[in-house]
């Protein structure tokens, strides 16, 4: 996968060939993470949507997030049919005496399932509203790259 040469890369040290996860750090600020691991594990899920939903209902499970609109997209990414979200949401932080904060966030995610490799694919990233249209051109274009077998 293609990715800006000014990210600063990391893999997450348990990772290995059948499970793990890079992450993706832009010097502007946003992330971007690649995670995989056995298809085994997601068979449970009859298609790539119905496990973007699982990931969605995560989410929505959250007291530290409000989901506010979901935008999806069936996609094609190494041959795969694979779904594409965009959603926008509040993260909520709360404080003493009921405070509460509300930070605006969006998050990017493709989910993919690799028969050929037996694994499935994750590739998602949050970003502010200011970094979201750069966050967005930078994981279309990791997308665009994305092999897996």
């Amino acid at each position: 996968m293609d990715y800006p040469t000014n990210c600063k890369v990391e893999l997450n040290p348990k990772s290995d060939r059948n499970q793990g996860d890079i992450a993706f750090k832009s010097p502007d600020g946003y992330k971007i993470f690649l995670s995989w691991g056995e298809m085994r594990k997601v068979k449970k899920f009859r298609d790539v949507d119905a496990h973007a939903d699982y990931s969605l209902e995560r989410i929505k499970g959250s007291r530290e997030a409000k989901i506010l609109d979901v935008k999806r997209d069936r996609r094609r990414a190494n041959g795969h049919p694979a779904s594409f979200n965009h959603v926008k949401l509040d993260l909520v932080k709360r404080g003493i005496f009921f405070n509460t904060t509300k930070t605006p966030q969006e998050v990017r995610s493709l989910h993919l399932h690799c028969e050929n490799t037996s694994r499935y694919f994750v590739i998602y990233g949050p970003a502010t509203p200011l970094q979201s249209e750069k966050q967005g051109e930078v994981i279309t274009k990791m997308i665009q790259s994305f092999v897996c077998h």
